[in-house]
């Protein structure tokens, strides 16, 4: 069954999220960057992710809406690459 949202727990001391998917079978192709969220929930477009597909997630945690793209926590922090994968229905 194809997920309708991706979910996590709040990263302490975060207050804006952005959230990265990729698929991992074609060279990492990113497929989708979310704008900037106020909580860890990205409802995902319907036709966004296949059926037996491999995809893998990042999550750039942030403190305030400058710098999206630094990389210390007052600008952005990423957490590594989550994989997860997509059953056959």
């Amino acid at each position: 069954m194809l997920p309708a949202a991706l979910r996590r727990d709040p990263i302490p001391g975060a207050k804006y999220y952005q959230l990265s998917i990729s698929d991992m079978y074609d060279e990492n192709r990113l497929i989708l960057a979310s704008k900037l969220l106020t909580e860890l929930v990205l409802v995902l477009p319907y036709d966004l992710l296949k059926s037996v597909g491999f995809y893998s997630w990042k999550i750039r945690a942030r403190d305030d809406k400058s710098g999206i793209t630094l990389g210390n926590f007052n600008n952005g922090s990423n957490t590594t690459w989550m994989e997860f994968s997509v059953a056959d229905e």
